[in-house]
């Protein structure tokens, strides 16, 4: 590889010590120096202050700053500000503990792969009544899954309207519409030697439950609507 094809874009919300430890892990691990974006959601002006000054020590790396709009607004703001062929959004509750990117990101070489990641979940959580109208009830979780950054500007990227879930839900069904495909749209790569620590940051907001229950209102009437419109 000639030079790096992919951005990485990581969110945060305070929870800076998490943040620093994801992009070490990652340094340490891949011999490229991939472009990361970290994209500061609203962040204490302290915690700012050490993100800028910490991440100063790294090549290849920007500090983005906006008002707390919620990770669906953070990762539009990071995709916007990249230039190379994919991105890559990644949660900032991730450890490396090998290379990762290079083999996450060859799936979407593949023909009809249009959308790679690290697992897929199924869909539990949302009314039976509308499962059964979407074109797929797996999914790739949403703390790491690349695309190629051209797709995401033609879908104008994520929904900002369901502010921390969700909108990866949503994204990745206008991805599989957008593609004419399904399931087999989709790739995930098991067994890659990282860690995910579970919703660290975002269980740690003092109004989570609230914005799932919301977020997820949002995602049902969104696609109640679209579904009738198909139909219709």
């Amino acid at each position: 590889m000639n030079s790096p094809n992919t951005t990485i874009i990581i969110p945060q919300k305070n929870h800076v010590a998490m943040t620093i430890a994801c992009v070490e892990s990652l340094r340490l691990h891949e011999s490229i120096a991939w472009p990361i974006v970290i994209v500061d959601d609203g962040s204490d002006r302290e915690q700012f202050d050490i993100t800028r000054e910490k991440i100063a020590a790294f090549s290849n790396m920007r500090l983005l700053k906006q008002l707390s709009h919620g990770v669906s607004a953070a990762w539009n703001s990071g995709w916007n500000t990249a230039d190379t062929k994919y991105v890559l959004f990644l949660n900032n509750d991730v450890q490396f503990h090998g290379p990762v990117i290079e083999q996450l990101m060859q799936p979407l070489s593949q023909p009809g792969v249009v959308i790679s990641g690290v697992k897929l979940r199924s869909e539990r959580k949302l009314p039976r009544s509308l499962l059964t109208q979407l074109s797929t009830l797996e999914f790739l979780e949403g703390w790491c899954f690349a695309v190629e950054r051209t797709d995401v500007e033609r879908l104008q990227g994520f929904d900002e309207s369901m502010m921390l879930y969700w909108s990866d839900t949503d994204f990745q069904l206008r991805l599989l519409e957008l593609h004419k495909t399904n399931l087999s749209g989709m790739h995930a790569t098991l067994g890659l030697p990282l860690i995910h620590l579970q919703h660290q940051t975002a269980h740690h907001l003092p109004d989570y439950r609230m914005h799932r229950a919301t977020d997820r209102a949002t995602f049902i009437r969104k696609w109640k609507t679209r579904l009738l419109n198909v139909t219709h």
